[in-house]
């Protein structure tokens, strides 16, 4: 089970930048785990997605679509994290876009486009191990902050500095 806290503001952009992986090397895409790199240890690594159709506006009529702004979207993040104390680790994530199709929101023309991400800083406090208790459970605070490195006119990035927590 998880926890997820979301603290939100003003909303200026269409990011289509959602997949936020571990950047530990410890858990699976998504999902972190609770114990942190060891003092000193480092992990290094890259994922890749891509997606078909990510940003769409407008109603379906009919089941047919009737207008998508993203087409095609293939991203990619290059990560790493190391361990600076026994229960804190902090990471960093590079995301870009090899190859974005995109429409235009004011004519119907579509480019081709690469862009960088919104750089993205993290930290994760491990508050309890599995070997600490006879239940085997894990708890640890993940807090990121994503500097607006990314180009929002390619629905890639935010305009602001954004954060949250899990």
């Amino acid at each position: 089970t998880a926890f997820f806290l979301l603290i939100c503001s003003n909303v200026y952009a269409l990011n289509i930048q959602h997949f936020r992986p571990s950047i530990d090397g410890l858990g699976v895409l998504r999902l972190d785990r609770s114990e942190p790199l060891p003092v000193g240890g480092f992990a290094l690594g890259v994922h890749q997605n891509l997606s078909h159709h990510p940003l769409e506006i407008g109603r379906t009529v009919g089941g047919t679509r009737l207008d998508s702004v993203v087409n095609w979207y293939w991203g990619w993040d290059v990560w790493g994290a190391i361990g600076v104390f026994p229960t804190l680790e902090f990471g960093i994530n590079f995301p870009f876009s090899v190859l974005s199709e995109i429409e235009d929101l004011t004519a119907a023309n579509t480019h081709t486009t690469s862009s960088l991400g919104d750089l993205e800083l993290r930290s994760k406090w491990t508050i309890l191990t599995p070997e600490q208790n006879t239940g085997a459970l894990g708890m640890a605070l993940v807090g990121f902050v994503d500097l607006p490195t990314g180009d929002s006119g390619d629905f890639y990035g935010d305009r602001s500095v954004t954060g949250g927590g899990k």
